[in-house]
């Protein structure tokens, strides 16, 4: 007896845990990526923490007529829950993405398409969703979701949005797409390398023989990075979920701390090194898209496909090994002027190197120091900053740099903004001490650290934004 109303209850037990009804956009957007092999890039952005971090009513004159928006749309659409977005990837190397697609979910339909009426859109009723089309554009709202979708010469529109409701109903599989669209931050993308190699299939010929080997390497491979702003500083942190037959192929050594030390010495304002194997990436290329280089000439243009073609066998590792430093030194004189200062390290690659060693004798002669060994280039244009004396004096925050093979810093403390061409956006740039950007085949992260601590960043830049309208407008 307790067998017959125990298998009742475990039956309907298993029917609400894989119905469709109550799932989570986040769900249904997982189960719609999975459906839609060409779908390359996915996330969302969290609209409602942006704009609460931002703290948009204090905007003067505007802040007042965004929240009254602000407060309609949170009475329609899922208060607390992000705008999700799918992206095929490019087929085409001129043309850019074909398909973007955007997801929310829907408190009052009827409301809704009232209000999305009343805005001046025309909506074809239906019982599934209500549909508009027009242009490049084709939106329709469910009792659930609202789908947004733009595609360059959209004529099909229903079709397309019938199919991607479709996808949402699917199975939502637990996998990277789900995990990558469960991490919290304000701006959220995914990558899936398999859909970004199937599309990129279709540009570059590549070897039969080679499919299945290059699909099977790019099989639940994904990139993921996470945006997130905070009180004093902005932070981007990336993550690679790849194959170790992919990672094989980054090349990467496991710092660029010996290219950091060939950088001279003294207070440095920038820099960026990089340790990398161009041969290891070039043979990728030569494996599974020989001719990749020879399709980028054709849509870059016949100067840039003279000067590939210039590269020979070698390809890119013929013009550049992969390892370079470079770093901006000087400080402001007593007038505050600066005046700027480089160091730099490069090792090239044999196939451009009789054309450098001809422009060697010049370069050299214009440079306190200018020393080539071979493929190896090392120059300073000060003698203020030649190796010795310690080594490179790093900024506060930025003592990292070098630690992974791709690592750079800009410090804003001291920079002389007004010789960039920023056109007048150098108050923006002002509002930070230092950047840091480090990378490896396992991940990276970009890190702005603010001046005010005590506010979130997209207040303060709010803040700033209001009083450079306000100066604009004045003068």
């Amino acid at each position: 007896m307790k067998k017959l109303l125990f298998s009742p209850i475990l039956i309907l037990l298993l029917i609400s845990c894989n119905s469709t009804e109550n799932r989570s956009i986040s769900e249904d957007v997982s189960a719609f990526v999975e459906s839609n092999s060409s779908i390359a890039y996915f996330g969302y952005v969290d609209v409602k923490s942006i704009l609460d971090k931002s703290e948009y009513q204090s905007i003067e004159k505007f802040g007042s007529e965004i929240a009254k928006e602000v407060v309609v749309f949170e009475k329609l659409l899922g208060k607390d829950q992000p705008i999700y977005f799918a992206m095929e990837g490019t087929t085409n190397l001129k043309e850019g993405v074909p398909t973007v697609y955007a997801f929310a979910e829907v408190t009052n339909r009827d409301s809704l398409v009232a209000n999305v009426q009343k805005k001046g859109f025309d909506m074809d009723k239906a019982k599934e969703f209500d549909l508009h089309e027009s242009g490049d554009v084709a939106f329709a709202v469910s009792d659930k979701r609202i789908v947004f979708v733009t595609k360059p010469g959209l004529t099909e529109g229903k079709s397309i949005i019938e199919k991607v409701f479709e996808g949402l109903k699917s199975d939502c599989p637990e996998n990277k797409v789900k995990e990558i669209l469960s991490q919290k931050g304000d701006l959220v993308v995914g990558t899936d390398l398999e859909a970004t190699y199937s599309n990129l299939e279709k540009i570059v010929q590549i070897d039969e023989s080679k499919k299945s080997e290059l699909k099977k390497m790019t099989e639940n491979s994904y990139s993921q990075a996470v945006l997130t702003f905070e009180s004093g500083s902005i932070n981007l942190n990336m993550k690679y979920f790849l194959s170790d037959e992919l990672k094989a192929y980054f090349g990467m050594g496991s710092n660029s701390d010996n290219i950091v030390s060939k950088l001279g010495s003294g207070p440095v304002q920038a820099a960026f090194a990089m340790n990398a194997d161009m041969k290891k990436i070039q043979s990728f290329l030569d494996r599974f898209a020989p001719n990749f280089m020879e399709k980028v000439g054709e849509n870059a243009g016949g100067e840039a496909q003279f000067a590939l073609a210039m590269l020979g066998d070698e390809g890119l590792a013929g013009l550049f090994s992969g390892k370079l430093g470079i770093a901006l030194m000087g400080k402001p004189d007593n007038s505050g002027a600066f005046k700027p200062e480089f160091n730099f390290y490069v090792e090239l690659g044999n196939t451009v190197l009789p054309m450098v060693k001809g422009m060697a004798d010049g370069m050299g002669a214009n440079m306190a120091k200018f020393e080539m060994n071979g493929t190896k280039i090392n120059g300073f244009t000060s003698a203020g900053y030649l190796p010795g004396n310690g080594g490179l004096k790093l900024p506060n925050g930025c003592e990292n740099f070098g630690r992974k093979p791709i690592s750079a810093f800009v410090n804003f403390d001291g920079l002389d903004m007004s010789s960039f061409d920023l056109d007048g956006n150098e108050r923006y740039l002002k509002l930070f001490k230092y950047m840091t950007f480090e990378m490896d085949a396992d991940g990276g992260s970009m890190h702005f650290e603010a001046k005010n601590k005590q506010k979130n960043i997209l207040k303060v830049i709010v803040d700033e934004a209001s009083k450079d309208i306000k100066e604009r407008v004045n003068s």
